[in-house]
C-alpha cells in the first residue's frame, strides 16, 4: 500500500461522517419545520426546543452504526423453553426505515432487569404494506414460541412497528397469543406526515387508510407512549388509538426517534410489560 493509502483512506472516512452529519441534521431540521408548518405552530426560539432538536438530531445519527450492529449482534434467545414463571418473551418492531440494531440498547436494558428472552427483528421486505410486514413479524413470533416453548409473548412497537405488530395480533390465528403491545410514538390514527415517506408502507400510515381503520380499536391490550412534540405524529394525538382498552402514557419533550434510546421511554416499556394482567387495560 503506497504512503498516500491511508491519507486516501481518512479522507474518504472523513467525507462519509460528514455526509451522515448534514445527512442527519437535514432530516431532522426539515422534520421539524414541516411539523410546525403542519400544525399551524409559529416558530420560536426556547432553549428547551433547540436542545430537544440536537437529541433528535443524536439518536439519528446512531442509525448508521445501528445498521451495522444490527448485522454484527446476533439474537440473545435462551437454548432452551424458559423456566416456570419467567415473563412471555418479548418481541421489538423497529419504526419505519429503521433497522433492529435501533432496538438492541432497549433490548438489553430489558434482559438486565429480569427478560430472559428479548428478540428484536428487521421489517421484511424493506418496502411492502404493513399486511406484508406483519407477515414476516407472525414468521418471527412462531420462531421465538418453538425456541423458548412460551405459548404467549408481549410485542414493543416504535412508530410504525406498533402498527405492523397490531396487525399481526388482529389476525384470526394469533388472537391468544399475543398478551400485550406496547407502543412508542405510533400513529394509530395515522400521520400527515406520510407524505415525507417514499416507501410502499407510508402510505398506510396517512389517516383514514385501511390500516389505520382496520386498528381504530387494538385488538389487545395497550400502553400507548407519545409526546406532544414528537415532530413525526401530527396531530400529536394520533399517537394514540381512537378506542379499545389502551393506556396513554404521555412522555414530556420527547421527540420521535430519541424514544429509542431515552430512559424515560424504556421505563415506561418495562412498567407496562411487568403490569398484572388485571390491571391492564386502564382505558383513555
Amino acid at each position: 500500500m503506497s504512503p498516500a493509502a491511508p491519507h486516501g483512506l481518512v479522507a474518504v472516512l472523513y467525507a462519509l461522517l460528514g455526509i451522515a452529519l448534514a445527512g442527519t441534521a437535514f432530516h431532522t431540521l426539515a422534520t421539524a419545520l414541516v411539523n410546525l408548518v403542519d400544525r399551524g405552530e409559529p416558530l420560536r426560539y426556547r432553549r428547551q426546543g433547540v436542545a430537544r432538536l440536537f437529541r433528535e438530531w443524536g439518536a439519528h445519527l446512531l442509525v448508521p452504526v445501528a445498521w451495522l450492529a444490527g448485522r454484527l449482534v446476533g439474537e440473545r434467545l435462551p437454548a432452551g423453553p424458559l423456566p416456570e414463571g419467567a415473563p412471555p418473551p418479548v418481541i421489538l418492531v423497529p419504526g419505519y426505515g429503521l433497522p433492529r440494531g435501533m432496538m438492541l440498547l432497549l433490548a438489553a436494558w430489558l434482559r438486565r432487569r429480569g427478560w430472559p428472552a428479548v428478540h428484536a427483528v428487521d421489517n421484511r421486505p424493506r418496502s411492502a404494506p404493513i399486511p406484508v410486514l406483519a407477515t414476516h413479524l407472525a414468521a418471527e413470533v412462531d420462531r421465538v414460541r418453538r425456541l423458548t416453548g412460551a405459548p404467549r409473548v408481549d410485542l414493543v412497537g416504535h412508530s410504525m412497528g406498533g402498527l405492523v405488530a397490531a396487525w399481526m395480533a388482529a389476525r384470526p390465528e394469533y388472537r391468544g397469543v399475543v398478551r400485550r403491545i406496547v407502543t412508542l410514538g405510533t400513529p394509530w390514527r395515522g400521520t400527515r406526515l406520510h407524505v415525507l415517506g417514499r416507501r410502499r408502507q407510508a402510505r398506510d400510515l396517512a389517516p383514514g387508510s385501511e390500516v389505520v381503520e382496520a386498528l381504530r380499536e387494538p385488538p389487545v391490550p395497550v400502553t400507548a407512549a407519545w409526546s406532544r412534540t414528537d415532530p413525526m405524529i401530527s396531530p400529536p394525538e394520533h399517537a394514540l388509538p381512537a378506542a379499545g382498552d389502551f393506556e396513554a402514557v404521555h412522555l414530556d419533550d420527547l421527540a420521535h426517534t430519541e424514544l429509542l434510546v431515552n430512559p424515560r421511554a424504556w421505563r415506561v416499556v418495562r412498567d407496562a410489560l411487568a403490569a398484572p394482567e388485571a390491571e391492564e387495560g386502564a382505558g383513555a
